[in-house]
């Protein structure tokens, strides 16, 4: 553990001690051997599970944000002894959760849990990166960095690992692999790239600006900032695969919300052609002679281009003659004054007549039709009767039937 750090590095003794916590952190010691292998178990199978909790138990417990800030903080200080075995430790960690995460991958395929085209949400959402995730990646390292300046936010780390995710692009990887998916393999690869190029990053900016000690040895070091520019320069040249993963999250977020604008649009629309279509059926059915005994159904047509909106009106008539072409216009007149104008409508009646015809049960019935159908429906029953019959097994199959 190193002393209280809420002070800039003035002094010698307060970096050694800040040093020889950097190198602890970068041990390859049985801690965090057993965390890796851990949190690859535990992504993996909630990669598998598509378990949105369980992935994040495994980021918590990942370690690698150790080896990975001191890698950051060896390099402004120019231990590149120290650079080296911090890169080591985090190659072995990444290396066995692959193969954790490829062996439990084609067990997984081979069980049918993995299919290639019906991957699990999880898995996609990794194995798409897009620059967002190369944004947080930076802000992750200048959190996890500042906390290891500044103990009084250590609190803050379980949320930095969450953020940052570096196991479970790693594990998606390894499942991919497993299922022959090597396109998205890459993108999850792309992924964790972006991760490790992100964080290095963010910590160098955190610990040059917030450390004048070390912003000043970075000015003066040579191969210092070859290390940074070389690490800004992978950055950037990361952007160019992570556009298209931008362009298709900007399409996924578009895509859903323009078809749940639609769809309100259109459900606002048949409302309120609804409730114009019932205005204008009450209307007619209280203020009208000629419709208002007669009226069968009013349909609104909101969708006609232009000024004109069709009101088709169907109505019972046993008179051809009625309702009259002057009736009509009348109506339409009216209904034009009373709710046309004040909703800027324009409405154009026009009118079905379905004829109606009185049927009683006093009519005569005609006996053959009667005897005829009446036969036809007993042909029924006995045919149905018969493959009912075929249906039932016979009596010397049940004697033979053992059971």
């Amino acid at each position: 553990m190193i002393a209280k750090q809420d002070k800039p590095l003035r002094k010698s003794r307060q970096l050694d001690q800040l040093h020889r916590s950097f190198d602890d952190d970068a041990r390859l010691n049985e801690s965090f051997l057993v965390l890796t292998i851990g949190a690859s178990l535990i992504a993996t199978m909630g990669l598998v599970a598509n378990s949105t909790a369980v992935v994040i138990g495994a980021m918590v417990v990942a370690p690698w944000m150790l080896p990975l800030r001191t890698a950051v903080f060896a390099i402004l200080v120019e231990d590149w002894r120290l650079v080296g075995r911090s890169l080591r430790t985090l190659a072995i960690g990444a290396g066995m959760c692959l193969t954790v995460a490829l062996t439990l991958g084609l067990g997984a395929h081979n069980k049918g849990l993995l299919v290639q085209g019906f991957f699990q949400t999880e898995i996609i959402s990794r194995a798409e990166p897009s620059v967002l995730d190369l944004g947080i990646a930076v802000v992750a390292g200048i959190v996890a960095t500042y906390a290891k300046l500044r103990p009084s936010a250590v609190g803050s780390m379980a949320g930095t690992a969450i953020s940052v995710a570096l196991v479970p692009p790693v594990c998606v990887m390894g499942l991919l692999i497993a299922s022959r998916d090597w396109i998205h393999a890459r993108g999850a690869g792309l992924l964790f790239g972006a991760n490790l190029i992100g964080i290095l990053m963010g910590g160098m900016a955190v610990l040059a600006i917030s450390e004048p000690y070390l912003r000043q040895r970075l000015l003066r070091s040579r191969y210092s900032k070859g290390a940074v520019i070389g690490a800004c320069a992978i950055g950037f040249w990361m952007m160019i695969p992570l556009l298209d993963g931008s362009r298709q999250l900007k399409q996924a977020i578009r895509t859903p919300l323009q078809v749940h604008l639609q769809k309100e649009e259109r459900l606002k629309r048949e409302q309120l052609q609804q409730d114009i279509e019932s205005m204008i059926a009450d209307f007619l059915t209280r203020k009208t002679i000629t419709f208002s005994a007669n009226l069968a159904s009013v349909k609104l047509n909101l969708d006609q281009p232009g000024g004109n909106k069709p009101i088709d009106i169907v109505v019972y008539a046993t008179d051809p003659r009625q309702p009259t072409y002057k009736q009509v216009e009348d109506v339409q007149k009216l209904i034009n004054e009373k709710i046309g104008d004040p909703l800027s409508y324009n409405f154009v009646l026009s009118v079905q007549r379905v004829y109606v015809t009185q049927v009683t049960g006093k009519e005569p019935i005609n006996l053959y039709t009667y005897q005829a159908e009446t036969a036809s429906l007993q042909e029924k029953l006995n045919a149905l009767e018969e493959q009912l019959r075929s249906l039932q097994p016979s009596e010397s199959e049940e004697d033979t039937n053992p059971n």
